[in-house]
């Protein structure tokens, strides 16, 4: 499981590494997001709007690994605005909901719901 955890938190850097980008760069990957990044305020950070799309389209294909990393680097994005703080929660909450319902009949759903919780818990 701590392998888990450390591949996550890999993710998260890697994630946090990728909001370095230039601004045509950022562009480029809030247009290739799709739908998801229409949800996502384009205010303040950067890095948070293109983690908090990363958030939104990966638990739209339940890939929670990817949906944890990506939460990890919106918290740690520095600068978020009031509407990304928002948004950030608003992600917590749905993908806790997810987690859970999921959780009952899928092992890596409720790996995930654990480390999210740990997550959170440290915070």
């Amino acid at each position: 499981m701590n392998t888990r955890l450390h591949s996550v938190l890999f993710l998260a850097l890697a994630l946090g590494a990728m909001g370095c980008k230039k601004t045509s760069d950022a562009a480029a990957g809030a247009d290739e997001s799709g739908a998801a990044a229409a949800t996502v305020p384009q205010k303040g950070d950067p890095a948070a709007s293109q983690a908090l799309a990363t958030a939104n389209a990966a638990l739209q294909k339940n890939d929670y690994d990817a949906v944890i990393a990506a939460l990890i680097a919106a918290k740690q994005s520095e600068g978020m605005s009031d509407q990304q703080k928002n948004q950030y929660r608003q992600s917590v909450r749905d993908t806790t909901t997810k987690l859970l319902e999921a959780s009952q009949t899928d092992p890596k759903a409720k790996e995930a719901y654990e480390n999210l919780s740990r997550l959170h818990k440290g915070h």
